[in-house]
């Protein structure tokens, strides 16, 4: 089962405590924000930058098509067992990939569509909540970024992408991007930016970069790993706008190899 957490700016301190699986060990007992932010040095993980598409027209991939409730959404086909063969990703990505559909800290499951962004987007179709129209968006974890992409091809006025791998945005995340909004007539690079790196990374980059606030922050299928929520309650409480909204989609349980995708 899933759930779609819905959170109003400014965000409250609450999102480090509220959840609870028990696949892995709690990092902390401690569930004070401000502890949790700087509970550890994030110089291991993947630092961040922003990613620019290449200027020429992106050649046509292969793609299957998904429809969620009205949305017609076209996905790129990565095939995970030929990426490390031609140089796409680096060696401990390529590793990552053929052990499982995600390590932490290495790989985080971006060349998958995961079932709450499916689930996200429908609940969003349905009900027309959240208004993207005239909105800045941003997508964490976007992976094949769904979420993000409705959100453009409703009227978001900018929609800015972040995975953990560099990797996953050049080979998933811009191609599919590319794929719908082309298709679409929507011009996507003007309102698009893409990010990569870990959450505590992107949050400073940001920052540096002197991005405003955030209308709408989505996200989905991102807490299977209780040692990053307070980086992911960190930069959302930090970018989102103080009337902005959260949606945060997760599964009621995460366990064994968090192998079910669409």
């Amino acid at each position: 089962s899933f759930g779609i957490l819905t959170f109003y700016g400014p965000l409250p301190h609450l999102l480090p405590s509220m959840f609870r699986f028990d696949f892995v060990d709690e990092p902390s007992d401690s569930t004070d924000p401000e502890v949790l932010d700087n509970a550890e040095s994030d110089a291991d993980y993947q630092p961040a930058s922003e990613l620019h598409p290449a200027s020429q027209a992106m050649p046509a991939p292969l793609y299957e098509e998904l429809v969620v409730h009205k949305f017609r959404y076209k996905k790129c086909v990565a095939r995970s067992d030929t990426l490390g063969r031609d140089g796409a990703v680096s060696r401990s990505v390529a590793e990552a990939i053929q052990r499982s559909d995600l390590v932490p800290g290495v790989y985080e499951g971006g060349f998958k569509l995961w079932e709450c962004a499916v689930d996200l987007v429908a609940s969003a179709s349905e009900t027309g909540f959240p208004a993207f129209a005239g909105a800045r968006v941003l997508e964490l974890g976007c992976g094949h970024a769904l979420p993000g992409i409705f959100a453009l091809l409703s009227g978001a006025a900018a929609v800015h992408f972040q995975d953990y791998n560099p990797e996953v945005i050049e080979k998933t995340t811009m191609p599919n991007v590319a794929l719908n909004a082309d298709d679409a007539g929507v011009d996507w690079r003007s309102r698009c930016k893409f990010f990569a790196g870990d959450w505590a990374n992107v949050d400073t980059l940001l920052d540096s970069a002197g991005e405003p606030p955030y209308d709408v922050i989505l996200t989905s299928d991102t807490l299977y790993n209780p040692a990053s929520y307070h980086k992911l309650h960190r930069i959302i409480r930090r970018h989102l706008a103080p009337n902005g909204v959260a949606l945060v989609a997760a599964k009621s349980y995460y366990f064994g190899e968090w192998s079910v995708c669409w």
